[in-house]
């Protein structure tokens, strides 16, 4: 079963720059090499089209889920696709739908910084919480103007970084490469940026780290635990920024939330370390993946 498709209109794309195509696939035997021969080709087909296509291919039983659960419809479907927002003059539409706002300028263009920015003030006038994940935001001089323009036009009531992202937004000098952190701090370290960060910009931040930090700017919690892992998998740190937001939705306290949301990915790293029992890379990120969604992670 095809569980997910989506075509994503993309507005500032360099010209004959390649589609991207991302193919998740939770059980090997159940890809034929003919399938994955008919995929590529019509990776190939459009190849000049400005679209990223992501597929996953799911069980019956688990469409029949997401069916249920997304659409309301209790039964399962050959294809589900969801669409993903990427124009400003609908964001926001999208963000008065949405129980929380997350945030993320991990791809940055002027006009995704703009659609932050509607999609920020919206929120904030509709009294819906924002979740603020500034990635990268020491990497270059134009991305943390952006981000500082950001943080002058709405309050998010949450901001997750890294310790170099930390020092670059309160102006100390930073060892940023790209979108990682070079640094690694100790936890007092950490500690005091988390909360110099949280008084300077009167929301909650979390730190990630070996332990994280969650701090309001008055009290501080230590989350230790995960694995070491888990900074080895794209994207990790944007999985926590979202399941923040998760969180959020349903907490009227940013502080619990983002303690949360951080117990819960440290466990949900920590699950994955067991099951995937010292294999490579990819059997790490599908593991972390399968234990986000496992009803024996939300017993943490």
């Amino acid at each position: 079963m095809i569980a997910i498709t989506r075509l994503i209109p993309r507005q500032m794309r360099i010209k004959g720059d390649r589609m991207n195509v991302s193919i998740i696939v939770n059980d090997e035997k159940a890809i034929s090499t003919q399938l994955m021969n008919t995929l590529r080709k019509a990776a190939s087909a459009c190849i000049d089209m400005d679209v990223e296509i992501s597929l996953s291919f799911v069980s019956l039983e688990e469409i029949h889920r997401m069916n249920r659960e997304y659409r309301g419809v209790d039964r399962p479907t050959d294809v589900l696709s969801f669409p993903m927002f990427d124009s400003t003059e609908e964001m926001e539409e999208i963000t008065a739908i949405s129980s929380s706002t997350v945030l993320n300028t991990g791809t940055p263009d002027a006009a995704r910084f703009d659609a932050c920015q509607i999609c920020g003030v919206y929120a904030n006038r509709l009294h819906r919480p924002v979740v603020l994940d500034p990635v990268g935001v020491g990497a270059s001089s134009w991305r943390l103007t952006q981000v500082q323009r950001l943080l002058d036009t709405f309050a998010p009531d949450l901001v997750r970084v890294n310790l170099s992202e930390a020092r670059a937004l309160l102006g100390l000098e930073t060892q940023e490469r790209g979108v990682d952190s070079a640094e690694r701090a100790g936890t007092r370290q950490a500690r005091d940026c988390a909360m110099e960060l949280a008084r300077r910009l009167g929301c909650v931040a979390l730190l990630s780290s070996d332990t994280d930090v969650v701090t309001n700017g008055r009290s501080c919690t230590e989350i230790p635990g995960g694995s070491s892992r888990v900074t080895a998998v794209t994207g990790s740190g944007c999985m926590l920024s979202a399941l923040c937001g998760a969180f959020l939705a349903v907490s009227e306290d940013p502080l619990q939330a983002a303690i949360a949301a951080s117990t819960f990915w440290k466990a949900c790293a920590e699950a994955a370390e067991a099951r995937c029992n010292g294999k490579g890379m990819g059997s790490y990120h599908m593991a972390l993946i399968d234990a986000a969604s496992s009803p024996e992670t939300l017993l943490f």
